[in-house]
């Protein structure tokens, strides 16, 4: 990979406005930019970022190794010769800059298609992904490169992911594996955070598809306020020749008009005026089926998803317009969509006497939560409903309320579990939920332990004796929770989900 000089960097950083002033400035060759002092080694561009910053994190860095650092204030007054100094404007702006220089622009390399939007990224790029994966293997024996908030792939190795978009250092470098490595798309779901924050800043995409927007991560550490939040998510069309719209989000002509700057528009939805239009929709709940029409620019014809849910279908209909505008043939959208799975999203476990059925979903905002209720009210009406919630703690405050109030309303019973609490503790955000639950008459146990909560909620529907179902959301097949900054290893809602289903078939 070409490396450049700090000179070259301090150049960039000049044309794109972001310089305030500098000192000391070389031409010695740059060999790795990181903001994590530890990391530093010889010839290291180090940025001073974050709220938690302290002046000692640069002494270290430079004692490491470190021949420039970059901040928006001056932080060392005796400079040494031989270390760098670039003060700018925008830390957030800069450190993307400098991350994309780093990793000789990655993205202009692939064809990257974006998704933003309150619920539906990852069911999306999972449909998207599939679609990629049956043309690429089929016709170039290639794989396309991912991004989610489950997995990642870079076209070597898969792993497990902690947070939707990292920060740009990571993001990019991450790119750069995925181009070297010979990849030609990647599909990457941005959050709101990595938006407004720069991590994906001056990423050009191929495609950006908006699935939709509703009140959610307004907090302290996340948007101030809904409209925040909302703008954020349009800078997604910024730098993106495609744009792909949900006709049924909210604001949409707000939505539409931030896209104009793209040099397409293509809509979706359940109305005949949508660009790709769905209709005629049929269940076949035994084989957990959802079957409809799809009709877009003289193309129509039929297609099955084996994940339920018409959330589902939607998120299927953004997943064909973005396979239309790559020139995929309808055989491999067929066939992707209806292979494709999202781990821990859907995903449906039931004893063998049909008596129990347990559904894992990464349900945790209103809007998904309250897909995944009016899913289940109307393909099982006869079934006792339970439902295991959790709520993350330092986001989205609003989700207790919320959330808690939904599984009051459409639940038998709520269990209240821990989700991340990061710096609260659990006890804080339970006692935040649970009024909401018990407001709606609705029985609700707080129990921290994910687990023993799973548990008790299949012990506790055996013995009514009544057919349950059984909601199991928030982490889906996820493997770790946060406490503080740490990350502690635990069995997924998966995992225990499974156990639980043979437990009963074992006894039944």
């Amino acid at each position: 990979m070409q490396t450049y000089t700090i000179k070259s960097y301090v150049d960039d950083l000049t044309k794109k406005g972001l310089i305030n002033s500098t000192a000391n400035v070389t031409d010695t060759e740059v060999t790795d930019v990181t903001y994590n002092s530890k990391e530093v080694k010889k010839g290291t561009l180090f940025i001073c970022k974050g709220a938690h910053f302290k002046d000692e994190y640069l002494t270290e860095a430079i004692n490491n190794g470190a021949v420039a650092y970059l901040a928006d204030h001056k932080i060392i007054q005796d400079l040494n010769k031989d270390v760098t100094e670039i003060i700018v404007n925008d830390i957030r702006k800069s450190m993307a800059a400098v991350s994309c220089l780093y990793a000789n622009y990655p993205f202009n390399e692939l064809k990257i298609i974006g998704l933003t939007g309150t619920k539906g990224k990852t069911t999306t790029n999972c449909y998207i992904t599939a679609i990629l994966q049956d043309y690429l293997q089929a016709t170039k024996n290639s794989l396309p490169g991912y991004m989610s908030s489950i997995f990642s792939y870079d076209g070597e190795t898969t792993e497990e992911t902690h947070i939707t978009t990292p920060e740009p250092v990571e993001l990019q470098k991450y790119l750069r594996k995925m181009a070297d490595n010979g990849l030609e798309y990647a599909v990457l779901e941005i959050s709101s955070q990595g938006l407004k924050y720069e991590r994906s800043g001056y990423v050009k995409y191929n495609t950006a598809i908006f699935t939709n927007i509703s009140d959610d991560h307004i907090s302290e550490g996340e948007h101030p306020d809904f409209e925040d939040y909302f703008k954020s998510k349009l800078k997604i069309f910024d730098t993106a020749k495609y744009a792909i719209i949900n006709k049924a989000t909210d604001r949409f002509d707000e939505v539409y008009e931030a896209a104009g700057k793209c040099e397409k528009i293509i809509t979706y939805g359940f109305t005949p005026d949508c660009d790709v239009y769905g209709f005629n929709l049929r269940k076949n709940i035994e084989k957990d089926e959802n079957s409809f029409t799809v009709r877009y620019f003289g193309n129509e014809y039929d297609v099955t998803l084996t994940m339920p849910g018409t959330m589902n279908v939607e998120n299927a209909l953004a997943a064909i317009a973005a396979a239309y505008l790559e020139n995929i043939p309808k055989e491999y959208i067929i066939s992707g969509l209806y292979r494709a799975k999202a781990s821990g999203r859907m995903e449906k476990y039931e004893t063998n006497d049909k008596q129990i059925i347990m559904l894992v979903d990464f349900a945790h905002n209103k809007l998904s939560v309250q897909a995944l209720f009016d899913m289940v009210k109307e393909d099982y009406p006869d079934y006792m409903i339970r439902t295991v919630i959790g709520l993350a703690g330092n986001r989205a405050y609003l989700r207790r309320k919320d959330v808690g109030t939904l599984a009051g309303k459409y639940s038998d019973k709520v269990y209240i579990v821990c989700d991340n609490p990061t710096y609260e503790t659990f006890e804080k955000i339970a006692s935040e939920t649970e009024p909401y639950v018990t407001m709606q008459g609705t029985a609700c146990d707080v129990i921290e332990d994910r687990e023993t909560a799973i548990h008790k909620a299949l012990d506790e529907s055996v013995a009514t004796g009544k057919k349950t179902i059984i909601l199991v959301t928030g982490k889906g097949g996820e493997t770790t929770q946060k406490f503080g900054a740490k990350m502690v290893t635990i069995k997924s809602d998966i995992q225990v989900t499974q156990e639980c289903i043979q437990k009963y078939n074992e006894k039944h």
